[in-house]
């Protein structure tokens, strides 16, 4: 597939996959990816509707990978590499390795041209990028995981933009943009405005209400079970201890139900990992080309390390990750990959989008209790429950 040219097929695979979009909107996604030459099925950009909180809107913008910047910067021939990236704390004392557990009060980066006589610098600081909550904490695993990673990006961003200001202006980096949604900052009782009819704390919207129940729908994370220890509202609990007891998953706010569905995605990825099967080695090599900038976290849960990735990008590793689960087990019951085709298509028909669907959940549990069939073990009534070993899954 070449950049400015998608076949019919890829281009019905992105529509499904960007339901949010309307059609006019799509087409200016269409067109932004050809006048950019940027490859969406690399990840190189995709769109995003974010809330306008001066008009109460939601705006279209697109966001674009660090890979990406690298790639345009190139095509201009006159990239010639970078300096740093470096570290500081409060003492301004820059490092070119941040080894506290805290995270660097700033990150800076430099970009060689070879038609400048000197490097251009850029500084990123903490405070300006990092993604909070309603409570003012980091959150996302990025930023809670890796900081030193997430700020270096931010800078050699801004940096690269600086040098090459014609061919990337207007594009931002999904680290760049993750702090678009932290809570506004509270204005001093002195300064307080007018009294508006707009509630202080935002609730959930109606995308978050539809992944939550597309995710709550999957065989794979809770059986269709609500009570009991492995149910979802013993989940909910976990990952938000603070919420009341009349609460539900339903009247989250905002933010508690971005937390939530974090919380279900890395679950759900656990779960589809140990019911296909798959080793941590596999699960990494199978997504190197797809996410090769995707890091992991430091701590596997229930030995898996889970990819760190934006909430844009869940939707498009789980499609991947189904589809590659469904041809692992099909390897194991010692099927090619041409009758792994013909099962697949007995089962879904053409739609290319079927990994998209918890029908494919329910697809890799039965594939899987026929491998341990084949395998002379006796398949379980039902799935063991990610986050069931030696290890609990932490709240998102």
């Amino acid at each position: 597939m070449t950049t400015n040219d998608l076949t019919r097929k890829q281009a019905d695979v992105l529509r499904r996959m960007h339901p949010e979009l309307t059609d006019d909107e799509f087409e200016m996604f269409l067109e932004v990816h050809r006048r950019r030459r940027l490859d969406p099925f690399a990840h190189h950009i995709h769109p995003v509707k974010r809330l306008d909180r001066a008009t109460g809107q939601k705006r279209l913008s697109f966001i674009t990978s660090i890979d990406a910047f690298r790639l345009i910067a190139e095509r201009t021939g006159h990239y010639r590499g970078q300096l740093g990236p470096f570290w500081c704390g409060p003492d301004g004392e820059w490092r070119d390795v941040w080894l506290d557990d805290g995270p660097p009060a700033a990150a800076k980066v430099g970009v060689l041209r070879d038609d400048f006589a000197e490097p251009v610098w850029s500084v990123a600081r903490y405070g300006s990028y990092v993604q909070l909550n309603a409570q003012g904490q980091p959150t996302g695993v990025g930023w809670t995981r890796m900081p030193d990673l997430q700020l270096a990006k931010c800078a050699e961003a801004l940096c690269l933009r600086r040098a090459f200001p014609e061919e990337l202006g207007g594009l931002y980096t999904h680290e760049e943009m993750e702090q678009a949604d932290n809570p506004t900052p509270a204005t001093p009782a002195a300064q307080a405005p007018a009294q508006t009819s707009r509630p202080a704390v935002e609730p959930l919207t109606r995308e978050q209400q539809a992944a939550i129940s597309a995710l709550y729908k999957s065989p794979l994370l809770f059986g269709g079970k609500r009570s009991g220890e492995n149910g979802s509202e013993a989940f909910l609990r976990r990952v938000l201890p603070d919420l009341p007891p009349t609460q539900t998953e339903r009247n989250l706010t905002r933010v508690q139900a971005s937390q939530l569905i974090r919380a279900c995605r890395e679950r759900l990825t656990i779960a589809i990992v140990h019911t296909a099967g798959l080793t941590d080695s596999q699960l990494r090599d199978a997504l190197h080309d797809v996410y090769p900038e995707a890091g992991v976290s430091k701590t596997p849960i229930d030995g898996v390390h889970v990819p760190i990735l934006t909430e844009e990008d869940w939707n498009a590793f789980l499609f991947y990750l189904r589809e590659y689960a469904v041809y692992h087990l099909h390897s194991r019951l010692g099927r090619t990959g041409e009758e792994a085709d013909q099962h697949i298509a007995a089962r879904f028909g053409d739609a290319p989008d079927w990994p998209t669907s918890v029908a494919a959940d329910a697809y890799i549990l039965e594939l899987a209790a026929e491998c341990l069939a084949k395998e002379g073990e006796s398949a379980p009534d039902e799935p063991a429950p990610a986050g069931s070993g030696q290890q609990e899954l932490p709240a998102a």
